[in-house]
């Protein structure tokens, strides 16, 4: 007969398997239906989201990463590389855009990892971000041939805030980040 010590370390084994089991979270099926899935995916793997809000967490925080990074950009070609008038006021533009995308989702992830906003405030920051980040080439746009500098950094950027607003938007706020 086994012993009772045994029998209790086994069942509590087996519900430890059994909770795993059921807490698989599978980021395939929530980077299915974003605007660039395979960037969604990259983000999961890459942050090792455990969860829906952990995943959506992650997507708004590479989004941010990579939009100061877009800021950096025209900040430097300002600094060394722009002679035509033209180009630097569209380029100054987009600097304020990204700046200001960069502080919507920040404050975005904030109230994702705090609790501290309703769902329709995270909506209306990541919102934001996106409006901001096709700004730029909303401005380039309007100046025919005025190229933009930063307009692939500007894509990937786009899709990753457009990613960001797709998970938040199916996300239950409630759920607690991993």
């Amino acid at each position: 007969m086994a012993k009772p010590t045994a029998l209790i370390l086994t069942f509590l084994l087996f519900l430890l398997l059994v909770w795993a089991a059921s807490s698989n979270f599978d980021a395939t099926a929530s980077c299915r239906y974003v605007t660039a899935p395979q960037l969604c995916t990259s983000v999961a793997i890459s942050s090792a989201a455990t969860s829906a809000k952990a995943l959506t967490v992650a997507a708004v925080t590479e989004a941010a990463s990579t939009a100061k990074q877009v800021s950096a950009a025209v900040d430097a070609i300002l600094a060394h590389s722009v002679t035509d008038a033209n180009q630097r006021a569209t380029l100054e533009v987009c600097k304020r855009s990204y700046e200001s995308a960069v502080g919507s989702l920040e404050k975005a992830v904030e109230k994702l990892q705090s609790g501290a906003g309703s769902h329709g405030d995270i909506i209306a920051d990541i919102s934001a971000a996106l409006t901001d980040a096709g700004s730029c080439r909303d401005t380039f746009s309007q100046n025919p041939g005025v190229v933009s500098p930063v307009a692939e950094e500007a894509s990937v950027l786009k899709k990753l805030v457009s990613n960001s607003l797709a998970l938040a938007s199916d996300l239950d706020v409630d759920t607690p980040a991993d």
